[in-house]
């Protein structure tokens, strides 16, 4: 692969009005999350679950209408020191919406005990038998839940996390963290000097607000 040519061209798909950004470079700058999280936050990377389901009848009690549905984060990230951070990748700011606002927040209010909680509900009505089943085994894995599926995480307290174009708060509200392209792509170019993380990084800076 030619990176040059590779980002060229989602560059240029990128100006048009239906091209959708977000899930062709999420897992390329997930790739540097145990770098980003090291400068940005301080904080060592444990583990990484990508596009982690929130039931929607935990997140909104009064729910009645198909409660076992579910909203999905990007990525869950764990620290070693067992922080739970809920991450959000953006690659246009106005693309957050109210809605997501709301949903992300009352996560902080009902702790990731509680959300371990609903992914377990889900699974037992879930059609999708073999995921839902590796999804546990990941969250046993890193040491949320037990055999029971008993949450048994260090830490109930939920931290949300924008990776976005620029550092303006998405939700208004200062206790969100943000982490914009510019801090992706420094931290990026410190670290790795190949053709394609460099690519990576100079594409960021353009899409940067």
């Amino acid at each position: 692969m030619n990176p040059n040519k590779f980002f060229s061209m989602l560059k240029a798909w990128k100006k048009l009005p239906a091209y959708r950004m977000e899930p062709r470079i999420d897992a390329m700058v997930a790739y540097y999350f145990p770098e980003l999280f090291r400068d940005a936050l301080k904080i060592e990377v444990s583990a990484v679950i990508p596009e982690l389901p929130l039931r929607l009848g935990t997140i909104y009690p009064t729910c009645k209408n198909q409660p076992n549905r579910s909203f999905k984060v990007d990525f869950f990230v764990l620290g070693k020191d067992g922080q739970n951070f809920l991450v959000e990748m953006k690659s246009d700011s106005g693309s957050i919406s109210v809605k997501q606002c709301d949903y992300l927040k009352k996560t902080r209010e009902i702790g990731m005990k509680a959300l371990i909680g609903g992914i377990c509900q889900i699974t037992a009505v879930s059609s999708f038998t073999k995921k839902y089943k590796e999804l546990k085994s990941n969250l046993k894995r890193i040491g949320l839940i037990n055999d029971n599926f008993e949450y048994i995480g260090k830490r109930d307290d939920v931290t949300i996390l924008f990776i976005q174009p620029g550092v303006k708060n998405p939700c208004g509200d200062s206790s969100i963290k943000v982490i914009d392209f510019q801090k992706v792509a420094t931290v990026i170019e410190k670290y790795y000097q190949d053709d394609f993380s460099l690519e990576l990084a100079e594409s960021l800076r353009e899409w940067s607000d």
